[in-house]
């Protein structure tokens, strides 16, 4: 399972592309490609899950939206998408992400990630609204090395 807003881009993952629909929609006055996406109703990946907090039912939800694509690079700068289906059986009536994303520089300019700039979540949960900005700085680059080492058999006695 994939937690968070890591998850999203995963529509234009090959392997989870035959999940949804897509539709060009042209380019900006800047040359940035439009791409309108909508997870299909009967594909049951991808889905985001909501649980209420008052009943603790969980219910899970298709997405639908638009990338803003770098016409030279092809990376997404921009992805806004929203909820389908909502306020069916849970209390989540409404949820639009807005996500941008940068280009961040790594070990002394080697290293280039896309990565998020800043989230916007506007979220309606009965008659409450909420607004969740996250703004991210100051990435840091891990790495981490693993060896195996089995056991050596023990001598059978």
């Amino acid at each position: 399972m994939i937690a968070g807003y890591v998850g999203n881009i995963l529509h234009f993952h090959p392997q989870f592309q035959t999940m949804s629909e897509f539709r060009y929609l042209g380019k900006q006055d800047s040359g940035v490609h439009l791409i309108a996406f909508a997870h299909k109703n009967e594909a049951n990946d991808l889905l985001v899950g909501f649980t209420d907090a008052d009943t603790g039912q969980a219910a899970r939800f298709p997405m639908q939206g638009i990338v803003w694509i770098d016409p030279g690079t092809f990376q997404i700068l921009r992805m806004y998408n929203s909820l389908r289906n909502t306020g069916q059986s849970s209390q989540l009536r409404e949820q639009i992400t807005d996500i941008r994303f940068a280009q961040m520089h790594f070990e002394n300019g080697k290293v280039q990630l896309w990565m998020p700039s800043e989230i916007v979540v506007s979220t309606k949960i009965a008659d409450v609204d909420f607004l969740n900005r996250h703004r991210y700085s100051d990435y840091k680059l891990f790495t981490v090395n693993s060896e195996i080492r089995p056991d050596k058999p023990k001598p059978k006695k």
